[in-house]
């Protein structure tokens, strides 16, 4: 996977979902360090004897949602929407991608 592509298509994608353009100048920032908090939460589950790491929807939004806090708190009370937004496209992105095994 290309972060780089990653938050391309996130940036795009959430600026036609909802209206966060009161984040001017911020907006990338916002992207970059949510796609970085997504992978960091990806990085810390520990696989199975497969190989394979259980991806659990409510504590990645846990994590995101509390580094974006410590890092954006000027948007706190946008945060929980927009990590929801976010997800829904990284969502879309991995799943594009190939990135995703549905079981």
């Amino acid at each position: 996977m290309n972060k780089q592509d990653m938050k391309n298509y996130v940036q795009e994608k959430l600026a036609k979902m909802n209206d966060y353009s009161f984040m001017d100048t911020d907006f990338v920032k916002v992207v970059s360090a949510l796609v970085d908090f997504e992978m960091e939460y990806i990085d810390s589950l520990t696989p199975d004897e497969n190989g394979e790491c259980d991806y659990d929807d409510d504590a990645a939004f846990d994590y995101i949602l509390a580094g974006m806090n410590k890092d954006f708190s000027a948007y706190k009370m946008y945060l929980e929407c927009l990590v929801d937004d976010y997800l829904e496209v990284s969502e879309s992105y991995l799943s594009e991608n190939g990135e995703i095994d549905w079981e």
